[in-house]
């Protein structure tokens, strides 16, 4: 299933890049693209999610595809605390 959920992105992939007109070579941009990490992160008991900075033509990737990049830096979770018997998030 897996494999075959890969097909069909990749596929998308190569078809947004041909309706746009980019001039991307698809084996390079795999390429950048499995460069592109994340980690997670613990500091002070929040916890992070940490990605690696977009090489090569990865930001051409994600719009070609009309999404965002992730965050650099993205909190994981929110604490909650009771305050004058509202929940706030901080």
């Amino acid at each position: 299933m897996v494999c075959f959920l890969a097909l069909v992105l990749e596929s998308a992939l190569q078809r947004k890049i041909k309706e746009k007109g980019l001039d991307l070579e698809y084996t390079y941009l795999l390429r950048d693209l499995a460069q592109l990490k994340a980690v997670e992160l613990n500091i002070d008991e929040e916890k992070y999610l940490c990605r690696t900075e977009l090489v090569g033509n990865t930001y051409e990737a994600f719009k070609v595809l009309d999404i965002r990049p992730p965050m650099q830096i993205a909190p994981l979770g929110r604490k909650a605390k009771l305050k004058d018997d509202n929940l706030t998030l901080f």
